[in-house]
């Protein structure tokens, strides 16, 4: 924030560096966007043609193999089974990339629409369609073979991929599939935004910064002292009511700071030590957030709100934020004469501001969470949680952080069989709750409260831990565990992999699945993380695939070894078309790239033998076998 960097530069020094340094970044910016959005667009066009000409054959073979006799473009547009069949057909190749997949087809000099797989901005059939470059449209009618369009005046379009539809030996229709890529969208608009800005900030900036910034240092440091407590000299609640209108709620988390027992420090040692104690967890506080983004306030007698610079993105940051500042004050020593006290204090955090109005509703959030704490038998962090007011669904976080302290949890093991010889390959573990009566709590009463927390972490971390303690008791196993993407960007989880790896040597018989249901914000961070633990000898594999964020581009960066087919296509894949193309496709290009295919929820014969014929290679559900306790895997 503007006012609050301004407190910490004089105003001359300010003034100067602030221009330097912008020319010099908009100049740096300006001279590398070509560059980068040359090699970004190239790896991933390069990357993605050639998955999507195979997966365009097999659309448009199985669209010929509907249609025996008669016209394909009158046998689509008279039949609505038959539309609505080719819709779900092209409904297969939509992604997160793929966002427009259609076929048109032409009608004298005017094309029109036939079907529109996409799932927004949907086009009806007969529908008028004006197609940019017309005259390579007309070519591929004409030739009969496919074309690229590089649209590279639309941002979010990354390329047009146009495939012939052949029926009964002429080019009949186009198989188009838009291609976007968020990552080159964006260099985009930072490319976009950053020529407007270098055209309109360097010319204007040398004569409205001196008229705003002299008057905006003066006014501030005329108030700063209104601002500043004057026991800890950090801001206080002026400050937070002068600038309240200038904080957006949803840019900010919200951790609310109540030291524990304070008052008793007060009793026993005197106003003077409590003022001490006040000085030293403001400073320590202080030194634990990032000084130029987050903002700490001294809110009451012994309160302290601090307001973490951050996106809806980044609750796991934030979180880790509160956690570190809660153990820097239990760590804090206070001297006092000959003697050294220790304090600790609860925290409140509200990591959904997004929903706030204003901070002052965002931090009414953070004092319920804070409330808990307390109640919860006090130095802790809580989280607010709109579903702590749903009794009986889920599992509150302080219960959570309860079952993980006490280390109240088991796994049971389902087996992994091999479809051809129905032999088991390994086991996936499964984490339970055991709550104190012995009774089994299953991970969907926990799993979706503590997601993208530092809890979920610690689940994780322990679920590790207790396996690999299985697998040196009996040398015979081989198990499998679930690990998020964020799982694999927490160090210390790396870290204890790493020592299984090399100190432990268990690699070969602990296989990672990284499971499928949450988008990746760093794919190169991830490749690298998996690439160092296959090194080690871990066998990687993609759980849930299909069940959200499914990119067949996502299995050639990574290089995985295995991919496990969610439950949601296995399930139907008997009786619904669909999904046996689905299965189909997926398991033809993991042949063709080497990857193993794991089919979930194979419940009963017919789901058993469709997935054999298909040729998928292990299965796991409740035909072969529920998940088991230890004890009874081990007798078998």
């Amino acid at each position: 924030m503007i006012v609050k960097d301004f407190f910490s530069f004089k105003a001359r020094e300010f003034y100067i560096g602030f221009l330097i340094l912008s020319i010099i970044i908009f100049g740096y910016i300006y001279s590398i966007m070509p560059t980068l959005e040359s090699k970004f667009q190239n790896r991933l066009i390069n990357l993605t043609i050639e998955n999507i000409e195979d997966l365009s054959d097999n659309v448009i073979h199985h669209i010929n193999s509907y249609i025996h006799d008669g016209d394909i473009i009158e046998k689509i547009l008279s039949d609505k089974e038959l539309l609505n069949k080719t819709e779900k057909l092209l409904s297969i190749l939509v992604t997160q990339h793929t966002k427009y997949v259609y076929i048109v087809y032409k009608k004298g000099k005017v094309y029109r629409y036939l079907v529109d797989g996409s799932k927004e901005d949907k086009a009806i059939p007969g529908e008028i369609f004006e197609p940019l470059k017309t005259e390579i449209w007309d070519k591929v009618i004409k030739t009969g073979r496919p074309e690229i369009i590089m649209q590279n005046s639309i941002n979010m379009i990354g390329f047009t991929y146009l495939k012939p539809i052949k029926h009964q030996g002429s080019t009949r229709a186009i198989l188009a599939i838009d291609y976007s890529a968020q990552t080159i969208h964006e260099i985009r608009e930072i490319i976009n935004t950053t020529r407007m800005l270098i055209e309109g900030i360097l010319i204007i900036s040398f004569i409205f910064l001196n008229i705003i910034i002299y008057g905006a240092v003066k006014n501030i440091y005329l108030r700063k002292k209104a601002y500043i407590d004057n026991l800890t000299k950090i801001y206080n609640r002026n400050y937070l009511e002068d600038m309240v209108s200038l904080l957006n709620p949803a840019s900010y988390h919200i951790a609310l700071i109540d030291l524990d027992d304070f008052k008793k420090i007060n009793d026993t040692y005197g106003h003077d030590v409590g003022d001490l104690v006040l000085r030293k967890i403001a400073e320590t506080i202080q030194n634990s957030i990032r000084k130029d983004e987050d903002i700490v306030i001294r809110y009451g007698g012994e309160e302290f709100l601090v307001l973490i610079k951050a996106g809806r993105k980044d609750k796991k940051s934030s979180i880790n934020a509160a956690e570190r500042i809660l153990n820097d004050i239990r760590k804090t020593p206070i001297e006092i004469n000959d003697e050294t006290i220790y304090v600790t204090a609860s925290i409140g955090l509200n990591v959904s501001t997004e929903k706030s109005h204003s901070i002052y509703e965002g931090i009414k959030k953070a004092d319920i969470a804070l409330y808990q704490a307390k109640a919860n038998g006090k130095n802790r962090i809580e989280i607010y949680s709109d579903k702590k007011g749903e009794p009986g669904t889920f599992l509150t976080i302080g219960e959570i952080q309860k079952f993980l302290e006490e280390k109240r949890f088991i796994c049971h093991y389902q087996p992994i069989v091999s479809i051809d010889d129905r032999k088991i390959s390994h086991y996936e573990a499964l984490v339970r709750f055991i709550d104190l009566d012995g009774n089994i709590i299953y991970p969907n009463k926990f799993i979706p409260v503590i997601e993208n927390t530092f809890l979920y972490s610690r689940l994780t971390k322990g679920v590790i831990e207790y396996n690999r303690d299985i697998l040196l008791k009996y040398p015979e196993l081989k198990v499998s565990i679930n690990l998020s993407p964020s799982d694999l960007f927490t160090e210390t989880i790396v870290e204890l992999l790493r020592e299984i790896a090399i100190k432990d040597r268990l690699a070969d018989r602990l296989i990672l699945e990284v499971i499928e249901n949450e988008s990746i914000s760093s794919y190169e961070k991830l490749q690298n993380t998996l690439t160092e633990l296959k090194s080690y000898g871990y066998k990687i594999g993609i759980d849930d695939f299909g069940s959200g964020y499914s990119n067949f581009i996502y299995l050639i960066t990574l290089r995985v070894d295995f991919l496990k087919i969610d439950a949601s296509i296995i399930k139907s894949i008997h009786i619904d078309q669909t999904s046996y193309v689905v299965t189909e496709t997926i398991n033809n290009f993991c042949k063709k790239t080497g990857i193993k295919t794991i089919a979930e929820y194979v419940e009963n014969e017919e789901i058993y033998m469709t997935i054999k014929n298909l040729g998928i290679d292990f299965g796991q559900g409740y035909y072969f076998s529920k998940p088991l306790p230890l004890d009874q895997i081990v007798k078998k």
